[in-house]
């Protein structure tokens, strides 16, 4: 299986919207309406900082996302979200390469962290509602 990671750009935010929203409930007013405001959100991410989140593809297709929110004024990157909708792709790798590959531009200090003083670390808020076994051994197989 091979993993493509893109960063979100103005070309690929309804797939990163998309992402989130179950296909059953893709034309219900709620979801249709948190659409629309997430779209908003995430235009206004992009031109304040340029950044904010990654998609991985595989075929093309995006399969999952790691959404972040860099932190100048503490000098961290806080992972806000990583989620991958079909279990099916659970346990392939895809979650540790979004995660790798926002470690890997964080190591480098590449632009989008340029506007930091320096780098103190990345943190990663686990959900409360992840009760799953596999999130749950995702983010422990990622401190040890």
């Amino acid at each position: 299986m091979n993993i493509e990671i893109k960063d979100v750009k103005e070309e690929n935010i309804f797939d990163l919207i998309n992402l989130c929203i179950p296909v059953n409930k893709k034309n219900d007013f709620l979801f249709v309406e948190g659409f629309n405001k997430k779209l908003r959100w995430c235009k206004n991410v992009l031109n304040k900082y340029g950044f904010f989140a990654k998609i991985a593809y595989i075929n093309n297709e995006p399969k999952g996302l790691i959404q972040y929110l860099i932190k100048p004024e503490e000098n961290i990157v806080e992972i806000k979200c990583i989620f991958l909708p079909e279990e099916e792709f659970s346990r392939k790798g895809i979650g540790k390469s979004l995660l790798f590959s926002l470690m890997n531009d964080f190591k480098k200090n590449q632009t989008n962290f340029s506007i930091m003083k320096h780098q103190e670390g990345l943190l990663i808020f686990p959900l409360t509602y992840l009760v799953d076994i596999h999130k749950v051994n995702f983010l422990k197989d990622m401190v040890l």
